[in-house]
């Protein structure tokens, strides 16, 4: 880990939260989603990131928080490393929507973090104490492992271990345990998109609410995957594609999850899929397929090997394998931006907004090592 410092670091395009459904990465690799730039900002240690900046985002083990506002220049902030990543401040997942960042995880503990900046953090935003009429799975008692935020009308959800999912109405300040509405599985991934969210559980199961959590429909979509097996899922233009990072399966629906479709054979073996608000984009390491409707794909050149994770702001994309973050005003010139960053299980992107600023409670983030 390192401290909270500007250093050599080693599904999603951005969005307004007025945008119509905005999907803005929940649990995944990180996608925030919409429509417009960002404008850079820095982001010094001890200070607000500047007005409307952009700001991506990855966390991970140990309450890992990275903030970056070009991808290159990376600070960071965190705890003492242990010998098990599973710890309470384990960080799994990160999404952004209307100023917000929120980040969850925990190993029995329900973890939230929220910050308006990337800097600063609320740590314990909901506490152990927050669900004492809480019945089996609490939300209390059990890891998140994925949110994600809905533009419309404007509600958090996020989910995890054993089927455990809790929501929030006024900008993840707090949060209220849903029950009985989802079935004991590990939730993995959150998306929101078309007016609904949208779960992935393992053994490849899809689950989609219309009511913000309170009931679910749906059942398996990838029949290979095995115990442990999940998919990601990334929303545009009426579609959605749900997808193995391992590049091992691929799915598409038209009709809001109600029913699924292998992917053409051309979008097939793709790391990551996005929708940068005119096509589809997805990954398929030494080259990428462009698609406007998720049916007729158009095989790529890449300049240099595609990263395995993507991210868009509008303006610019983003890259990410490894330890290795990448930019690129066009998918087929990638370019190193930064290198040895630590890893990430999640990252996504959003705006520092104006109405925010200054931001001088709760402290900025340290390193606790």
């Amino acid at each position: 880990m390192r401290p909270c410092s500007s250093a050599d670091a080693d599904s999603g395009t951005l969005r307004d939260a007025a945008a119509d459904d905005a999907a803005y990465g929940g649990g995944s690799a990180g996608a925030g989603s919409g429509a417009g730039g960002a404008g850079a900002g820095g982001a010094g240690a001890g200070g607000s990131a500047s007005t409307d900046a952009l700001q991506l985002i990855g966390v991970g083990d140990f309450g890992l928080r990275a903030r970056s506002d070009d991808g290159a220049d990376w600070r960071y902030c965190g705890n003492a490393e242990q010998s098990d990543d599973h710890t309470p401040d384990l960080l799994r997942a990160v999404a952004y929507g209307d100023g917000v960042f929120v980040a969850v995880g925990g190993n029995q503990n329900g973890l939230v973090m929220r910050s308006l900046d990337g800097e600063h953090w609320e740590e314990d935003v909901h506490p152990l104490d927050a669900c004492p009429d809480e019945t089996y799975p609490s939300s209390c008692s059990n890891w998140m492992g994925a949110v994600a935020y809905l533009s419309l009308p404007r509600v958090w959800l996020a989910g995890g271990g054993n089927g455990a999912t809790m929501r929030s109405l006024d900008g993840g300040r707090t949060w209220q345990g849903l029950h009985k509405g989802f079935p004991e599985k590990h939730i993995r991934s959150l998306l929101a998109g078309g007016g609904l969210f949208m779960a992935s559980t393992d053994g490849g199961d899809v689950y989609v609410t219309r009511d913000h959590g309170d009931s679910w429909t749906g059942g398996n979509v990838w029949s290979g995957a095995g115990s442990s097996g999940f998919l990601r899922v990334a929303y545009g233009f009426t579609y959605f594609i749900a997808y193995s990072e391992a590049g091992d399966a691929c799915f598409v629906s038209d009709n809001l999850g109600s029913s699924w479709q292998p992917c053409a054979a051309e979008a097939q073996g793709g790391t990551a899929y996005l929708f940068d608000g005119k096509q589809w984009v997805v990954a398929q390491g030494d080259h990428y397929a462009t698609s406007s409707n998720t049916r007729d794909w158009t095989k790529q050149p890449a300049a240099a090997r595609m990263p395995e994770q993507l991210l868009f702001d509008g303006t610019t994309y983003f890259g990410r394998s490894e330890g290795t973050i990448y930019h690129a005003s066009k998918p087929d010139a990638f370019e190193v931006a930064a290198t040895k960053v630590p890893s990430f299980r999640a990252w996504t992107l959003g705006r520092v907004l104006d109405k925010n600023l200054p931001i001088t409670s709760p402290a900025a983030c340290a390193d606790r090592r």
